[in-house]
């Protein structure tokens, strides 16, 4: 349940082309202490502990990943949906998005992969990040969910959603606003299952609360980083854990 009050107005709506730059300012907002990104970049501490030149240093490189994530998504035909906020001049600002892959939908080419602009985002991983995300992390997630729903007797083409990502701005966190998002990709999809990945405890709770179940937890960056994505040696290099979650139809 929100425990702030909602804007006035909010509403949620399929996100337009234009909508891209404020959904990419709210992604690298949202995601700046994330496990996963933390790992990828190869931090050495927090961001909030890092030098003023390297903290912009690492919000360029997250902003430029974000955006590649959200034109991945834009570019593959998915679902990219927006909480909107009326300013009452006739525009609006945007205060938290989701990324659906419905099925069939995959942003795994290489031409989108291009396309997208991954790319930009190398200088500030370096190859060490980019064979975490292409060889280590996408892989394993990818093989544990198919394996999970052919055991439950889907089709892999055709009877499942994906949630690629959700982030609201830190502003506006609180108000239930991942949850009106939830809400209605819910009732988009009425019959499937609908599967993700939570990388933070915050959001694995979240998750839980609006119906997702687990069914496998992987660890990744034992002996390189700790639960944070930060990197660590010895007993502090834990890994971070990942939440493999699938949320069933209503009937099931």
């Amino acid at each position: 349940m929100p425990v702030k009050e909602r804007a006035p107005g909010a509403y949620v709506r399929v996100a337009t082309a234009e909508d891209m730059p404020g959904i990419n300012d709210v992604a690298a907002r949202a995601f700046e202490k994330d496990p996963l990104l933390c790992w990828l970049a190869g931090l050495e501490q927090p961001i909030e502990q890092c030098t003023p030149e390297e903290q912009k240093s690492c919000r360029k490189y997250l902003h430029l990943m974000e955006r590649a994530e959200i034109r991945s998504v834009f570019l593959s035909h998915g679902r990219i949906t927006v909480v909107a906020i009326p300013d009452g001049k006739g525009g609006e600002s945007i205060a938290a998005y989701t990324l659906w892959l419905p099925p069939g939908c995959s942003t795994d080419s290489l031409a989108t992969t291009v396309r997208a602009g991954f790319l930009h985002a190398l200088p500030g991983w370096g190859l060490r990040g980019f064979y975490r995300a292409v060889r280590t992390y996408k892989p394993a997630v990818v093989s544990r969910s198919d394996r999970e729903i052919v055991a439950r007797g889907y089709n892999l083409k055709t009877d499942f959603w994906r949630l690629e990502q959700a982030g609201t701005d830190p502003d506006h966190e609180g108000r239930g606003y991942c949850g009106m998002l939830i809400d209605e990709a819910v009732r988009n999809a009425p019959n499937n299952p609908i599967i993700l990945e939570a990388t933070a405890v915050r959001c694995h709770s979240i998750y839980e609360h609006y119906g997702w179940q687990d069914y496998d937890c992987l660890t990744f960056g034992t002996g390189t980083c700790d639960a944070q994505g930060v990197k660590k040696t010895g007993e502090s290099a834990t890994g971070f854990p990942t939440w493999m979650m699938m949320k069933f139809p209503p009937d099931q």
